[in-house]
């Protein structure tokens, strides 16, 4: 039997006069900012919560009309998404403002001031993603605070597809099924910030050297676990020069040796945690993703988490 999602809510079994502070007692569990029912009469409404062992969190909320505005200190630093499954409503934040309907996906950093309106009854899923998931496949920080999606076709398209399915089977999902999602998830963001607004977007020989970049990590993401990879088997793949890649990086602010550690760092905390891999040694686990060294990579674990592996495994963090 799978395990519930992480946490369910919901104002119906609630009297009616109670029902308006424990919605906004459940929006700050989500760390969103301050959230105004926009109707007069008592809230109604739903979330269902599941969070991925990389710690992406997917909330699944359905509600009468609400106004979310603000900034949260509470947030993680990160990225959000937001798509509209039913309902419609607005975003406005410094520099940006849009109608936001079904289907389409909104991306934006957390704690950046924005206002969200939401005008009718409707349902949509917030995926948070905290900075040590998402921070390594960027290619740059988002050029803009929030950023919208085309869902309309291609890669979009697909990704909305994604969205609405785990939406649509959250409350039978448990964090171990989320692992291929969270994986698809990212995947999927990368690309589709690039292709919306990012360097790749621009053209011209910006756009085709972050093109280049962006598919080199895609192969770096598909090879960690070769304990040969160098940045001189990737130059090689992608013929060209082991200098030219790394001009690629640091045009883009990023160093090589930092990405592949710190993506390898991020799938061991991932299986440390897995049902799926319980039975396998904290040592074997980094072997598999490209650490020949069990007390390396032990340092560099509590280094960039803070706990070491075996702790981490034990639930200490």
């Amino acid at each position: 039997m799978n395990d519930p999602p992480a946490w369910l809510f919901s104002t119906r079994e609630l009297p009616s006069e109670a029902r308006n502070a424990a919605w906004c007692d459940a929006m700050r569990r989500l760390r969103l900012p301050v959230v105004t029912p926009a109707g007069p009469d008592p809230m109604d409404g739903s979330v269902t919560v599941a969070v991925s062992p990389m710690g992406i969190q997917f909330a699944l909320v359905e509600a009468d009309p609400l106004e979310i505005a603000g900034s949260s200190a509470d947030q993680i630093e990160g990225l959000w998404l937001s798509i509209m499954l039913e309902g419609s409503g607005s975003i406005c934040a410094s520099g940006f403002e849009a109608d936001f309907g079904p289907g389409m996906i909104l991306c934006a950093v957390t704690r950046s001031p924005a206002r969200l309106t939401l005008r009718e009854r409707h349902r949509q899923l917030y995926v948070r993603l905290p900075h040590p998931a998402i921070a390594h496949r960027l290619l740059a920080h988002l050029e803009a605070n929030v950023v919208m999606i085309d869902a309309s076709h291609g890669m979009g398209a697909i990704f909305r597809r994604l969205l609405e399915s785990t939406a649509e089977e959250l409350e039978t999902l448990d964090a171990d099924q989320l692992r291929p999602v969270e994986i698809a998830v990212i995947e999927f963001l990368v690309a589709s910030l690039a292709a919306s607004g990012g360097t790749r977007a621009r053209g011209g020989a910006d756009g085709a050297r972050a093109a280049l970049l962006h598919r080199i990590l895609q192969r770096m993401e598909m090879m960690l676990g070769d304990p040969e990879l160098s940045i001189g088997s990737l130059a090689s793949d992608a013929g060209i020069s082991p200098r030219y890649l790394r001009r690629l990086f640091a045009a883009e602010g990023m160093n090589f040796a930092a990405t592949m550690k710190a993506r390898r760092l991020e799938r061991c905390h991932a299986d440390l945690t897995s049902p799926l891999h319980a039975q396998i040694g904290i040592s074997e686990i980094a072997f598999r993703w490209g650490f020949n060294d069990a007390a390396h990579f032990s340092r560099s674990f509590r280094k960039r988490f803070g706990i070491s592996p075996r702790e981490h495994r034990r639930g200490l963090s």
